[in-house]
C-alpha cells in the first residue's frame, strides 16, 4: 500500500504542474480534479470492465489459416517490391 500511495502522490505533484494554454478562437475548459472518493468509485467499475475484456480476449479464436495466408502474400509482395526497387 505504501508504494501505491507514493505513486498517487507523485501523480498529484506531476498533475499540479500542468497548465492550460489559450488557443486563439476557442473557448477553454477547466480541468476537473476528482476527489479520492470519486476515484475509488470508478475503481470497481474499471476492475469489472477489465475482467470482462480479459474473458473476451481469452474466448477469441483467430483464424490462423487466414493470418498465415496474409503473411505469405505479404512476403511475396515485399519480394516483388524489392525486385522493382532494384531496377529503378
Amino acid at each position: 500500500m505504501c508504494n501505491r500511495l507514493k505513486h498517487v502522490l507523485h501523480a498529484f505533484t506531476q498533475l499540479s504542474k500542468l497548465k492550460l494554454r489559450e488557443i486563439d478562437g476557442e473557448t477553454g475548459e477547466v480541468l476537473r480534479t476528482h476527489t479520492p472518493e470519486e476515484l475509488e468509485g470508478c475503481e470497481e467499475d474499471l476492475q469489472t470492465r477489465i475482467t470482462v475484456l480479459d474473458s473476451d480476449v481469452a474466448a477469441m479464436k483467430p483464424n490462423m489459416a487466414a493470418i498465415d495466408e496474409y503473411n505469405a502474400k505479404h512476403e511475396v509482395r515485399n519480394a516483388l517490391f524489392i525486385d522493382i526497387c532494384a531496377f529503378v
